[in-house]
């Protein structure tokens, strides 16, 4: 079972948003994606979307969720926008989080920033 689960914000601030992503691997383990499962990047995933881009917004301008400085948890949603929307996840379109910028602008700030382009390129 693959789970993300990051408290999302400052901690000074105490603004927090769960984030957590659940799948099976397999049955008994999580939530399994079936064949014509389509609920799940329509329903589950769009729900997950909507209340972290309204915490987003909460919290304020970006790019990262604490202003002009990446955390940990920019990581983590970084890794779980891009996973969801590789287009190689069964029955989840690479476009699932098209609705949501305050997202997927965390998820292009991540990829642009000079510490995660050095990684990658190693």
């Amino acid at each position: 079972m693959q789970r993300v689960k990051e408290a999302v914000g400052r901690d000074e601030d105490r603004h927090v948003v769960e984030v957590e992503v659940e799948v099976g691997a397999g049955e008994g383990e999580g939530r399994r994606i079936s064949d014509g499962d389509e609920e799940f990047a329509s329903g589950y995933l769009k729900r997950w979307a909507q209340a972290v881009e309204r915490r987003l917004a909460e919290i304020g301008a970006g790019p990262f969720t604490a202003g002009e400085n990446i955390h940990v948890v920019d990581i983590k949603l970084y890794m779980a926008v891009r996973w969801f929307a590789s287009g190689n996840v069964d029955h989840v379109p690479r476009d699932v989080f098209a609705g949501f910028p305050r997202l997927v602008g965390v998820e292009r700030a991540v990829a642009q920033h000079p510490k995660i382009v050095a990684w990658y390129a190693r």
